[in-house]
């Protein structure tokens, strides 16, 4: 129920979206829910401590008070502090205040004052207001200034005037206010009244706030009443064929603020009903109100217990739990759940291939082959509603997508090597880490820099290789590179993407005639820019990988050189070059590091967001910059070339595949590059449009992620082998 500002009089109105009524369905709302009647919170004004504009509502009011209020009731309140909600990209100021009527109104003043008489009202707040959206699929909310109550002095003087809506005196007095001085109960502030004229900082009083009191119940509901200090739920929680559901009496703020006799869960039964049923994966994504109200829901009744675990019966369909006091059956809390399809223990089948298609033997001298793997894991952060509008809610949920990205990196690729873009550090630490430790891998990572939480991983099988060391490779120092800093330009290199190197010693090969050289592996995971409208930001991050990988080798042997006997194996590097006679810079795009030692091999993954045509992928395969594509280059310094002069895609012969397929772009975006000095590509996976099952499951949803993909990627696969010398 909420004030509507679009009709005559403002009144008070269940709202709408869509042509639908709106509920609550996250819990029942725990305190007197109202607005401050002739306020606006200005779009067009964007708070200096949130960043974000307001969002062209009156003003919200949460009254903390023990007694209930009814619909449209008229309180007079004083201001105890301030929350500033983020919703959807909008500030949405919530305004706590205490009704002066009220037992503690005299002795709350101040949020602390709040815990200390009202302990677990701000707790249950801030969870109600961060997550009440999320039962209807929908991101959390969160909070200005990291979620703390603002007193309210600060509302008065940073807030209130950029809320506050002009208006035209009514010739009507009202109560006065106490702009210059406080109340002895605390009150303060200016007059808000519907219908008032009096002048701010004259007249003494406390203020006279209308506060439409929330509807209490959802229509669904409503007929279920709260018993004790206990509160219903109607709680949309989504899970999965095979979870075990236990639920418990949940006190409410209500409950803590008073001080009535309590049920525990020996005073109630629970029990347990299976509702409507959803005819398509994608009608089990709608709201729970929607859900509901396409007809008048009919119950099954499934028995009473303590817990309950969803069958195949229950998939696609919704469940409730009613809490049931066992003195008068009266119902306390209710909780109903969507039960969603389990994800699929893999991601549709993709075969390996030869590498070359048109000479599929696998030539004779190699060593035994080792598997890489690269993918763009879209990370949790990334992947909401709003990006990817077309993918099922509950195939976006991370711990659904997570489930199938673990078995494609533990169990269906079989690879040794797993280069991950997109992984959050949480996500690293908490789920892939744990689980590859007990597949046999160790693993790296790097996060990038700034406020993301993703980074690049690489996991190995510690049973073939042994990480020797490991580097970040920031591209952001390309911002103040000599050469680039005076170039006039709208766009910036700080961009917070990076690359991990890691260089690994091969445990395998103990028997097999390798060089020494050979026995150890450069391996990189990077991610470049995003943005397709800078492709020279994507080319010199490019370059600059890989003059930073050479130099990064060449260091290493260096140092293999001067700790050991003169042997023939390492030839030291010779000093930082370049073609322009500079012989001494600081520019990394400049300073290129040559020498003549023994070839190290190299596998270069990731996400280059770039496609075969442009320039990114000409540099790396060729060593540098077409001609044609020089004269849009800015920096002329710049030496468009690369070190590495025999790196070759293991795609190169069965053709690019298609690796990114959204709602505005499917092509390959994703790469695994290869030194071919030493190295040989022998088989690859299949391209997924070249699969049945793959490319039957992406003609079905259109546009990853989706049920069967878990993310906006697919991750490619080659197998790679030594060459041994003759």
């Amino acid at each position: 129920m909420e004030i509507n500002t679009k009709e005559e009089l403002n009144p008070i109105a269940q709202d709408t979206k869509n042509g639908k009524l709106r509920f609550i369905n996250y819990s029942a709302v725990l305190f007197n829910y109202g607005a401050l009647p002739q306020t606006w919170e200005d779009p067009a004004d964007i708070h200096p401590d949130t960043g974000k504009p307001g969002d062209g509502d009156p003003v919200d009011v949460i009254d903390i008070s023990t007694a209930r209020l009814e619909r449209g009731e008229v309180a007079q309140v004083k201001v105890v502090g301030a929350l500033a909600l983020i919703d959807e990209g909008e500030t949405d100021w919530k305004v706590l205040v205490i009704n002066v009527n009220d037992k503690d109104a005299s002795q709350i003043n101040t949020p602390e004052d709040i815990e200390k008489y009202k302990p677990g009202a701000l707790d249950a707040i801030r969870d109600f207001y961060a997550n009440y959206k999320t039962a209807d699929g929908k991101p959390a909310n969160y909070f200005g200034f990291d979620g703390a109550v603002k007193d309210a002095n600060v509302w008065h003087e940073r807030v209130e005037s950029s809320v506050l809506a002009a208006m035209e005196p009514t010739g009507e007095s009202g109560a006065g206010t106490e702009a210059s001085q406080g109340s002895a109960d605390g009150s303060s502030g200016i007059n808000y009244g519907t219908m008032t004229g009096g002048e701010d900082g004259k007249n003494g009083g406390k203020k006279d706030i209308r506060v439409d009191a929330v509807a209490r119940w959802r229509e669904q509901i409503k007929d279920i009443q709260d018993a004790s200090d206990y509160t219903i739920e109607s709680v949309f929680s989504q899970v999965t064929v095979g979870t075990i559901l236990t639920p418990t009496l949940k006190r409410t703020a209500i409950s803590a603020m008073s001080s009535r006799e309590s049920i525990t869960d020996a005073d109630v039964v629970y029990i347990w009903s299976r509702g409507p049923a959803f005819a398509t994966v994608r009608d089990a994504t709608l709201p729970l109100d929607d859900i509901l109200s396409q007809s008048n829901p009919r119950w099954e009744f499934l028995g009473e217990a303590p817990q309950y675990t969803t069958m195949l019966d229950d998939s696609m369909s919704v469940l409730k739990v009613e809490a049931v006091r066992k003195m008068d059956g009266q119902r306390v809390q209710q909780k109903i759940f969507r039960v969603m399809p389990t994800p699929p223990s893999e991601a549709p089948r993709r075969q390996m291939i030869p590498a070359n298609p048109q000479s599929p033997e696998i030539p004779s001298g190699l060593s035994a082959p080792i598997r890489v793997m690269t993918y763009n894991v879209l990370c949790k952060s990334y992947a909401d509603v709003k990006q990817y509008p077309y993918t099922p809610q509950y195939a976006l949920d991370w711990e659904y997508r997570k489930r199938i990205i673990i078995s494609e990196m533990t169990q269906q690729y079989k690879s040794d090597i797993i280069c991950l873009q997109e992984c959050e550090k949480a996500d690293y630490e908490e789920s892939f880490l744990p689980a590859l430790t007990e597949a046999g891998f160790a693993g790296d990572y790097q996060k990038r820099p700034g406020v993301k939480q993703d980074g690049c991983a690489v996991f190995f099988n510690s049973h073939k290789f042994k990480l020797v060391e490991s580097h970040c490779i920031n591209f952001d120092v390309l911002e103040n590179d000599p050469l680039i800093k005076p170039v006039k330009r709208t766009y910036t290199f700080r961009t917070n993407n990076i690359a991990s190197l890691v260089l690994l010693q091969r445990l395998d090969l103990s028997e097999e005639k390798i060089p020494e050289s050979q026995r150890f592996l450069w391996v990189i995971s990077a991610h470049l820019f995003w943005n397709p409208s800078v492709p020279t930001v994507k080319l010199l991050q490019a370059k600059f990988l890989l003059d930073e990988t050479r130099r990064i080798q060449a260091a290493w042997q260096k140092r293999q050189l001067s700790q050991s006997a003169p042997n023939g194996r390492f030839e030291a590097p010779s000093r930082p070059h370049n073609n322009i006679g500079v012989s001494d810079i600081s520019s990394p795009l400049l300073a290129q590091t040559r020498y003549v030692g023994p070839h190290m091999p190299v596998i270069f993954c990731g996400d280059l967001n770039s496609t075969p045509d442009s320039a990114v992928y000409a540099i790396i395969k060729n060593g540098s910059v077409p001609k044609a594509d020089l004269a849009a280059r800015k920096f002329p310094l710049v030496d468009w070339q690369q070190p590495f002069r025999t790196l070759k895609s293991a795609y190169e012969h069965s053709g690019e595949p298609m690796t990114n397929i959204t709602e505005n772009f499917s092509g390959c975006l994703d790469y695994i590059w290869f030194d071919s000095a030493n190295v040989v590509a022998t088989k690859v996976l299949q391209n997924p449009t070249q699969a049945p099952e793959c490319n039957a499951n992406i003609q079905e949803y259109g546009f990853l992620p989706s049920p069967t993909h878990p993310s906006d990627h697919i991750p490619l696969v080659a197998e790679f082998a030594f060459i041994k010398p003759q």
